[in-house]
């Protein structure tokens, strides 16, 4: 038996030993239920005041979709997750009224260190990656490249206020130049609280020499919201 065939009897026997539950809903055998990704892609898309589009997600299903794709490894619901990106991608860049000519790139967030200590894959590269199959219509193409990376580590922000967040992340990222030369760029990542790691990132790409910069989200949860939610689970960070 290869490596393969292996690794799909052990995913296999998880199934049956801790059954997939909704992330929405805990309804058991799926990642996500139809009714929760009914409501989720009937939000409505709304613009922070720092200019990144994504879902509102007051009820938190965007936020645990995501938080069961990046710590539980539900990879069922990435088509999912990168169609809700796709979305916020599309209204970011209707807004610059842009020619079909023009490509658009995706430039994800970097991953962080303590994601890469504890082995987690890049999930915003991934989202991104599908968010680009699913706007495979755009006759200039759609296009990701990770170009930007953290000059310096940030600290945990769960515990940080608004102010801090944007303290903490402020010049901590800096960026190559994208390849793709006169293009749409949109800056993406997953979940937005307060929007500091975002308006990090386009302040990095305008640095690097950049023009117009957007940016969109999988979904929007305030950040008095998150710490509601975030007493069941003490291990998100945003």
């Amino acid at each position: 038996m290869n490596r393969q065939s292996v690794i799909s009897v052990l995913d296999q026997l998880s199934d049956l030993l801790v059954p997939t539950a909704c992330a929405g809903c805990s309804v058991r055998g799926v990642a996500l239920c139809p009714h929760c990704t009914s409501v989720l892609e009937s939000s409505s898309l709304i613009q922070t005041a720092s200019g990144v589009w994504a879902r509102n997600d007051r009820l938190g299903l965007g936020r645990a979709s995501v938080k069961a794709l990046k710590l539980g490894d539900e990879r069922t619901l990435l088509p999912v997750i990168g169609r809700l990106l796709a979305d916020s991608v599309a209204r970011a860049v209707a807004t610059s009224m842009p020619s079909a000519s023009t490509p658009i790139v995706l430039v994800p967030v970097p991953r962080r260190q303590a994601a890469r200590k504890q082995g987690r894959g890049d999930t915003v590269l991934a989202i991104s990656q599908q968010a680009a199959l699913a706007l495979g219509s755009w006759p200039a193409g759609v296009h990701v490249e990770s170009v930007a990376t953290f000059a310096r580590q940030p600290l945990d922000q769960r515990t940080l206020s608004v102010a801090g967040r944007r303290e903490n992340l402020a010049g901590a990222m800096v960026a190559r130049r994208i390849t793709r030369r006169n293009s749409i760029v949109v800056a993406v990542d997953d979940v937005v609280t307060t929007g500091s790691t975002l308006a990090e990132l386009m302040r990095a790409l305008r640095e690097s020499g950049h023009g117009p910069v957007t940016a969109a989200a999988v979904a929007l949860t305030p950040l008095h919201e998150v710490k509601t939610q975030r007493g069941k689970n003490p291990n998100w960070q945003d």
